[in-house]
């Protein structure tokens, strides 16, 4: 069984284990539904899995507030783990656990489920500053959670030390833990993403957007930064 198959089998198989023990549970056919009703019906998403670490992560939206909650193997016990307590319209997206199921990261802000632009603020709540979109991570036995900087579309390294993300149509780097900056990795033209690390860990491909064409491209280091390998074919843009 892949790692991949795992997570959404244990979820099967718990069933109501895995609902937090504080959510509203659909009402039976004899009661029948109110448009509140439906709207309140809890609704889990994003669950990942760790390479190697028995232990699962994924996002629980309860009546408009979303959180992360995680469990561990064998007996996948849910367990709420972040605390954000208003219904303010903020996703949390790119939910995925270090290989060693150290750290959790994740994005919160943006709107990635329609055509507006994820990378910009979502405010619903009219509120003067509008919530950053911004990468976040999260010890897996809790903790506060600490900002890696704005930016979308985190990728962690095998390694599980550092995170890769985009900003600005560039791609960034930060170390999981936060202890340093995020810097950015280099400037190139067009719009940089779709990043994806290397077996090892040592090198990242992306993608090099130009509007009417693309380009792999292969990041090594800060001596010889890129190197771009092909027009990108692919029909997702990815590499």
């Amino acid at each position: 069984m892949s790692r991949f198959t795992r997570p959404f089998l244990v979820l099967l198989l718990l069933g109501s284990s895995v609902l937090p023990s504080g959510a509203q549970r659909p009402a039976s056919p004899a009661r029948g539904y109110s448009l509140a009703r439906i709207r309140s019906n809890p609704f889990p998403n994003e669950l990942n899995a760790a390479a190697k670490a028995n232990r699962i992560v994924w996002a629980f939206n309860e009546r408009g507030r979303r959180n992360l909650w995680v469990a561990e193997g064998p007996e996948f016990v849910a367990r709420q783990l972040t605390q954000y307590g208003q219904d303010d319209g903020q996703e949390l997206t790119s939910v995925q656990l270090t290989a060693d199921g150290r750290f959790v990261v994740y994005v919160r802000g943006g709107d990635h489920g329609s055509n507006f632009d994820d990378e910009l603020p979502v405010n619903p709540m009219a509120m003067p500053t509008p919530t950053k979109v911004q990468v976040w991570v999260v010890p897996f036995e809790g903790g506060a959670p600490r900002s890696l900087g704005e930016g979308d579309a985190p990728v962690v390294s095998p390694a599980g030390d550092q995170v890769a993300f985009q900003r600005g149509n560039q791609l960034w780097l930060a170390p999981v833990e936060g202890a340093a900056p995020a810097k950015q990795l280099f400037t190139a033209r067009g719009s940089n993403g779709s990043a994806k690390w290397s077996p090892s860990g040592d090198r990242l491909a992306f993608v090099s957007r130009r509007g009417d064409h693309s380009f792999l491209g292969i990041y090594r280091d800060a001596e010889t930064p890129i190197v771009y390998v092909a027009p990108s074919t692919n029909r997702d843009d990815s590499p």
